[in-house]
């Protein structure tokens, strides 16, 4: 059975897709330093947007694909504490990174 992609053009399987994404996130880093550079912009309410929709787009992607749905009950309980303890360390690592940088 073929695997469905939200986006046809980049799938997973193929390197040099996987590197045009990298060279497409690199071209994003340097175009909002040279922004930031210039201007000093709000850009907290677009990171929390585009978030909200990299884990809706994650959300939809898990849930469309059958495979994985029925596999989460004979992961259940791995998948929960994995989560847990990924949430977790993400919040323990940005606080002690925000601690860190406001010396």
């Amino acid at each position: 059975m073929k695997k469905a992609y939200i986006c046809a053009v980049f799938q997973p399987d193929h390197t040099s897709d996987m590197l045009i994404l990298i060279l497409i996130m690199l071209a994003g880093v340097i175009a909002g330093r040279l922004v930031l550079r210039r201007a000093r912009l709000n850009i907290s309410p677009i990171m929390l947007v585009t978030v909200c929709l990299l884990v809706g787009v994650l959300g939809f992607t898990v849930g469309a694909d059958p495979e994985i749905v029925a596999a989460l009950p004979k992961v259940g309980l791995q998948s929960l504490i994995l989560g847990v303890c990924a949430t977790l360390g993400a919040i323990g690592g940005t606080l002690l990174l925000i601690k860190l940088l406001r010396r």
